[in-house]
C-alpha cells in the first residue's frame, strides 16, 4: 500500500487595502511623474505579497485594515533642494499606527530612488510591528537599493569631529507650532555632506512628526569644513540634534 508524505498546510495569508492618497503638494504632480507613483505602488504591492499579505478592493474591504500611503515632494527654490516626504497610515480596527518620513536631496535624479528605499523599509517595519498581520516566519524582505550619489559609501563620522563653516538661523516654526519655554522637541537628522561639506541630504531619523521637514530644511543649509581620508577630501555621513523649543 502507497502512502503519501503529509502535506504542509497552506500558510495562512492576511488581507489589506492599499490606498495610495493625493498629496497636498502641488508639487507632486510635478516632480513624480504617473510612471513614478506606478513604480512606488508596484514596490509596496511586492512587498506586501513577500510578507504573505493579499490585496482586496475597498468594496469588498469589510473589517479588512487599510494602508493609506501619502508621497509628496516639493521644491526649495531657495537653497535649490528636493524636500520628500510621506506619511504611511495603518488602521486595524479602531486602532491607527502612523509612520512619517521626511528627507531632502539635491539630486533630482535620485529623490524617486531615496522615495522608493524608505517607503518600503518603512512599510516593511510598520507591518512586522502589527499583530496578526505577519507570520512570523515570513522571509526577510528586500528593497530597492538605497542612494549614495553613485559614489562610494559616505565616510561614517561623529558630529563633534565635525568644524562647522557656517550655522544658519533657524527657519520660521511650522504651521501650527507654537514657541514654548516649557517645551523641548529634538529631531535626529542623518547629514550626508559631499567633498566640500555641503550637504547633499538629510533625512529625519527620529523625532516629532511636525518638526521633521522643519528639521530636515534647516539641516540642509549648514555647511561643514569637508571630511578627508588619507589626505583626500571625501563625502561623509553624520547625525545632527536639531533641538527646539516648540510645542503642538
Amino acid at each position: 500500500m502507497d502512502t503519501k508524505p503529509p502535506q504542509a498546510a497552506p500558510a495562512l495569508r492576511s488581507l489589506l487595502v492599499l490606498n495610495f492618497s493625493q498629496a497636498a503638494s502641488p508639487g507632486t504632480e510635478q516632480i513624480l511623474s504617473p510612471e513614478d507613483k506606478a513604480t512606488l505602488r508596484k514596490d509596496v504591492e511586492g512587498l506586501l505579497k513577500a510578507l504573505g499579505i493579499d490585496l482586496v478592493d475597498a468594496k469588498n474591504a469589510g473589517s479588512v485594515p487599510f494602508l493609506d500611503i501619502t508621497p509628496n515632494i516639493s521644491k526649495d527654490d531657495q537653497e535649490g533642494v528636493f524636500l520628500v516626504s510621506f506619511r504611511a497610515n495603518l488602521t486595524i480596527s479602531k486602532d491607527s499606527k502612523v509612520v512619517a518620513y521626511a528627507g531632502a536631496s539635491r539630486h533630482r535624479s535620485g529623490i524617486v530612488k531615496l522615495l522608493r528605499n524608505r517607503l518600503c523599509v518603512s512599510v516593511n517595519s510598520l507591518m512586522r510591528k502589527s499583530p496578526g498581520l505577519v507570520q512570523s516566519n515570513a522571509p526577510a524582505a528586500s528593497f530597492p537599493s538605497d542612494f549614495e550619489f553613485g559614489r562610494a559609501t559616505p565616510k561614517e563620522t561623529d558630529f563633534n569631529f565635525v568644524r562647522v563653516k557656517y550655522q544658519p538661523p533657524p527657519p520660521p516654526n511650522p504651521r501650527g507650532a507654537k514657541t514654548s519655554p516649557r517645551a523641548m522637541s529634538t529631531v535626529v537628522v542623518q547629514i550626508t555632506i559631499d567633498e566640500n561639506g555641503v550637504p547633499e541630504m538629510a533625512e529625519a531619523k527620529d523625532g516629532p512628526d511636525f518638526m521633521r521637514m522643519y528639521a530636515v530644511q534647516f539641516a540642509m543649509r549648514w555647511r561643514f569644513e569637508p571630511q578627508s581620508e588619507n589626505g583626500k577630501p571625501v563625502s561623509a555621513r553624520f547625525r545632527l540634534n536639531v533641538v527646539s523649543r516648540m510645542s503642538r
